[in-house]
């Protein structure tokens, strides 16, 4: 029987021997990597549920609209229920989501980038780091209020077998 193979967690080249807080910025950015991929993927399903119920919206619309001149009861029943299901999309606030995650990754992409930047360098300051690490943690709580991505960490250690 063949084992599966799994990728493993993070591989990095280029790494400067030379810089004495590798390690630490190592950990910081594989715990960011988790981060970014599982907002992707929570971006990824607020995103098709949207498009989900704008497209369910716009064909009830059209039905109801080419339907107008032969059963005028009927036609405003189905043009209050995609009032309805627009109404529903706008209380459960799925725009915002998906803006929310689509700016909370580019904003962990951006981190990642440094990080990568202060690995492969020479030299870094710890501390600035971790002070701008904290600055950009406070963007992304506001960005994303208290995120359940739970069950997108498990598959993340599932792909990445860390």
């Amino acid at each position: 029987m063949k084992e599966k193979k799994k990728k493993s967690i993070i591989q990095f080249n280029h790494i400067n021997e030379n810089n004495e807080h590798s390690n630490t910025l190592q950990d910081f950015y594989r715990s960011y990597h988790q981060k970014e991929w599982c907002f992707n993927k929570k971006f990824s399903k607020y995103k098709r549920i949207s498009f989900t119920i704008d497209t369910l919206s716009a064909i009830i619309v059209a039905i109801s609209t080419s339907t107008a001149i032969t059963l005028s009861p009927l036609t405003s029943v189905i043009a209050i229920l995609s009032i309805v299901i627009q109404y529903i999309k706008k209380k459960l606030k799925y725009a915002e989501k998906t803006e929310n995650y689509k700016q909370a990754t580019i904003l962990i992409n951006r981190i990642l980038i440094e990080l990568k930047n202060h690995i492969r360098g020479d030299d870094c300051d710890i501390h600035k780091v971790i002070e701008q690490l904290k600055m950009y943690d406070d963007k992304l709580s506001d960005l994303v209020k208290i995120p359940n991505t739970v069950k997108y960490e498990k598959l993340y250690h599932e792909k990445f077998n860390s």
